[in-house]
C-alpha cells in the first residue's frame, strides 16, 4: 500500500500544500492505517478483517459484516461439529 492509495490524491495535495515532505506523508499514512487497524482489533474485529477494512477504508458497517462472514467461515468444524 502506498500513502497515495491510502490517503488519496486530494489529501496528499493538501498535505503537500501545508509543507509536508513525502516521507512525512508516508509516515502519516502508515500511522493512520495502524491506528485504524488497531482500533478495529480492540473492538473485537478479526485481525485480517481489520487490516483489510483499514486498508480499503471501509465503513464500520461493512467491516462488521465482513467480520461476521469471516467468523462464519472459520468456526465451522470447530469443537468436533461439522
Amino acid at each position: 500500500m502506498t500513502a497515495r492509495e491510502f490517503l488519496g490524491d486530494d489529501n496528499i495535495k493538501k498535505l503537500e500544500g501545508l509543507g509536508f515532505s513525502p516521507l512525512a506523508i508516508r509516515d502519516l499514512a502508515r500511522k493512520e492505517y495502524e491506528t485504524k487497524k488497531q482500533s478495529l482489533i480492540d473492538r473485537g474485529i478479526n485481525e485480517s478483517v481489520a487490516a483489510q477494512g483499514a486498508y480499503e477504508n471501509m465503513s464500520d458497517h461493512e467491516i462488521e459484516r465482513m467480520d461476521k462472514a469471516w467468523l462464519g467461515r472459520h468456526q465451522k468444524g470447530r469443537f468436533g461439529d461439522s
